[in-house]
């Protein structure tokens, strides 16, 4: 899987659709679990990689909000997995993405309730850019003191 996409960071976010569901298709345990898998194939492959993974966002749909204690529940297991596994970095989006009164921030969602709006991707892309390194490129003719990202970070919906 990892050597088909030549790179040595790799951002994961799984789990939403899993845990998403009256009932849930998995279990909190179960969505850690192969979080775990996830990372150990990725560094069977590419041992030196660096991994990211995304929290479980927050929801306003009913049926999902009715799920918010197990995407807690699962955001903790894969916090803490990834702890174990070392050299993971956990993002919290999920706390980003409430109101001070604790309830999921409508501005950061589309009309559904599930799905993120502009303002969802650009919290984002700041949350996860945060995390990456800054790399200095030198300018032509010599070094230059203001710092460049030598890599774009798009966010997109798949």
């Amino acid at each position: 899987m990892a050597k088909a996409y030549p790179a040595k960071r790799f951002v994961l976010y799984s789990g939403d659709n899993d845990i998403g569901l009256v009932g849930g298709l998995r279990s909190p345990e179960a969505i850690a679990e192969n979080f775990r898998l996830t990372v150990e194939a990725i560094r069977s492959q590419v041992p030196d990689a660096e991994i990211l993974v995304i929290s479980i966002k927050p929801s306003l749909s009913p049926i999902r909000r009715a799920r918010g204690g197990a995407v807690r529940e699962t955001n903790a297991l894969i916090k803490a997995q990834g702890e174990r596994l070392g050299g993971v970095t956990y993002i919290d989006v999920y706390h980003r993405m409430l109101t001070e009164s604790g309830s999921p921030d409508r501005k950061y969602f589309r009309w559904d309730g599930i799905h993120l709006s502009e303002a969802g991707y650009e919290l984002w892309k700041k949350a996860v850019t945060e995390k990456l390194p800054l790399v200095r490129l030198p300018q032509e003719g010599g070094q230059s003191d203001a710092p460049e990202l030598s890599e774009k970070v798009s966010v997109s919906a798949l």
